[in-house]
């Protein structure tokens, strides 16, 4: 799984994560999976070089004919907007405005948590 482009978001959109893999019936689950969950994905079409970029890189790097099977999963837009997270949100590529910006307190202790979790 991955956060990786600001191009996911304009191919499947802010809350659907898309999915890409080498296995048809795993696209299918990762989709039942996301359906059940609430976390909706949405496969990726393999000609669209902007957002598909990532998973074809995964893809090269195993090998085209690699006998097993890869899944990649790129959430950047849904993780975003479905966060209310003030240190999340000033990062976003959504430009996600929160009230003020958080305090250098705030992002510290964000970022502690973090490293707890």
């Amino acid at each position: 799984m991955a956060t990786l482009t600001g191009a996911q978001g304009i191919s499947t959109g802010r809350y659907h994560a898309a999915v890409m893999t080498n296995s048809e019936q795993w696209e299918a689950a990762c989709v039942r999976a996301g359906r059940s969950s609430g976390d909706l994905a949405h496969p990726l079409d393999r000609e669209n070089a902007q957002s598909s970029c990532a998973g074809l890189f995964i893809a090269s790097h195993l090998g085209f004919s690699w006998p097993g099977i890869w899944v990649h999963v790129d959430i950047a837009s849904p993780v975003h907007s479905a966060s209310e997270d003030p240190l999340l949100n000033s990062v976003s590529p959504l430009g996600v405005a929160t009230a003020r910006p958080p305090s250098e307190e705030q992002m510290e202790r964000d970022c502690k948590r973090r490293r707890l979790v």
